[in-house]
């Protein structure tokens, strides 16, 4: 429906860091996705490591996320507009993030390239909440093109949260447009689930 493209740019998943091993949802309706379909050869040819961020990584990682604003611009106009000082403010913003104790930021390095990059801080919950400790909030997270979220993606996911979980966090929150599809692909076959959405409407 055009009144969700236009509404919906955005949703929370959740996973606890306690649950089983994640099992892979049937009949997706974008399970033949040519991303989701080109997973298996990509994880083939691909020799990724996955590394701690530093300040070396920072344009890299400014460079991805402007990309991703490029692409997200285009679901929801005005919720996403860029900014035109967007990347000189968001290198300050990540050597900051680089500095904060509480944070854990990864790159995912293939033949001297970095493709991506997360950013998950072990945060308290608020305090009407309580999930039974800490919790790891994931918003900056992005790859270099959408095939590599099932591979890159999942495993910068999945290093972020084992190391979130050392640190006492007993859930992961990640941010994730409604129409990145491959993303929120690769968060339900990693056990996320929807735990709440952000509607947009411009005034």
């Amino acid at each position: 429906m055009k009144t969700v493209f236009a509404v919906l740019p955005l949703v929370l998943f959740v996973a606890a860091s306690s649950s089983a091993s994640p099992k892979t949802p049937q009949n997706l309706p974008h399970a033949k996705h040519p991303a989701v379909q080109t997973a298996h050869q990509a994880k083939k040819e691909m020799k990724m490591s996955i590394r701690p961020a530093t300040e070396k990584d920072v344009d890299r990682m400014v460079e991805l996320s402007d990309l991703k604003r490029t692409e997200y611009a285009g679901y929801s106009p005005v919720f996403w507009h860029k900014a035109a000082d967007a990347n000189p403010l968001q290198v300050k913003f990540f050597h900051a993030q680089l500095s904060r104790d509480n944070n854990i930021i990864l790159v995912a390095e293939e033949n001297g390239q970095v493709k991506g990059f997360i950013i998950a801080s072990i945060v308290n919950a608020p305090p009407v909440y309580d999930p039974g400790g800490s919790v790891c909030m994931i918003d900056d997270f992005t790859v270099s093109k959408p095939e590599l979220w099932p591979t890159t993606g999942r495993a910068l996911l999945q290093e972020a949260t084992r190391q979130a979980k050392t640190r006492g966090a007993v859930l992961s929150v990640i941010v994730c447009p409604h129409l990145d599809e491959v993303k929120r692909s690769m968060l339900k076959e990693n056990g996320s689930t929807i735990a709440s959405e952000w509607y947009v409407h411009p005034l």
